[in-house]
């Protein structure tokens, strides 16, 4: 741990033990729900609709102080900036823990999974996941297809996105609860892109998992080899007309970026999880 070179200091690493940071995990009602747009990328029509089952959303991205108990827990490297941000522990609030691979996110989940089965906070048929991308449009979206999860209507002061003029992360909640989703949960559009589940594919430009969304077609896979998987929400630097619910990006799976992030779902298990 960075803590013997002096990067995380003790009262830090103290509080992440004795205090657990753990993610809050908010109910998202699931239903038959629109995701898509028929706009001008293909990659994301047609619009249309899929049924989803009801499952638990984080209510903000994983946050640094949550991946510091993990790491302590369970061992594994740090993301690279808390080794050169030096203030990053002394700031009033917590980010989103960034520069962190599909990998670093799937460790996580399966270390929360078993910490929260071990305290009986989760049923034998539930467990902790990346959310697929499906069910993080139904959440941005209030499962009614919203372009961002506080209506239709663009509103930079409601998320950090370019257009907010901040030009760097923000404390999670920061635009809360203006820019919440009916649930109550946090920057899922704007400060940190995140990691889903859901395949694109190997290529960048054409997905080999496109629309409509078919979750029992292999690209709920989370071991497919040589793969990007689909990112959702957009980050601080993104463009207005890429920070909505129903944009596609897709990144490799083994990339580290200083504007990626994650947040954690619980949901029934699917066959191939």
């Amino acid at each position: 741990m960075l803590r013997w070179n002096g990067r995380v200091p003790r009262h830090i690493v103290d509080s992440a033990l004795h205090e657990m940071f753990l993610p809050d995990l908010l109910h998202q009602p699931g239903g038959v729900v629109p995701i898509g747009s028929d706009g001008a990328d293909p990659a994301e029509a047609p619009r249309h609709h899929v049924e989803l089952p009801p499952f638990r959303l984080s209510r903000t991205p994983v946050t640094d102080r949550q991946y510091l108990t993990f790491l302590i827990l369970a061992g594994g490297p740090c993301p690279d900036h808390w080794a050169t941000d030096t203030d990053l522990w002394e700031r009033d609030a917590d980010r989103p823990v960034v520069n962190v691979s599909f990998h670093d996110a799937r460790r996580y989940c399966a270390w929360l999974d078993r910490l929260l089965h071990d305290r009986k906070l989760l049923t034998e048929t539930e467990h902790v996941t990346l959310p697929s991308e499906a069910e993080w449009e139904c959440a941005a979206g209030n499962g009614r297809g919203d372009r961002h999860p506080w209506g239709e209507h663009t509103d930079p002061a409601r998320c950090n996105i370019r257009a907010s003029g901040v030009g760097k992360l923000t404390p999670v909640g920061t635009f809360s609860p203006a820019g919440d989703n009916a649930a109550g949960c946090t920057d899922l559009i704007g400060n940190v892109w995140e990691w889903t589940r859901s395949a694109w594919g190997p290529s960048y430009r054409a997905p080999e998992h496109g629309y409509p969304y078919v979750a029992d077609d292999g690209r709920e896979n989370p071991d497919l080899p040589g793969v990007r998987r689909v990112i959702r929400g957009g980050a601080f630097y993104y463009a207005t007309e890429c920070a909505n619910t129903y944009t596609r990006n897709r990144v490799l799976a083994e990339e580290r970026h200083p504007g990626g992030g994650f947040r954690v779902a619980v949901t029934k298990r699917h066959r191939d999880d």
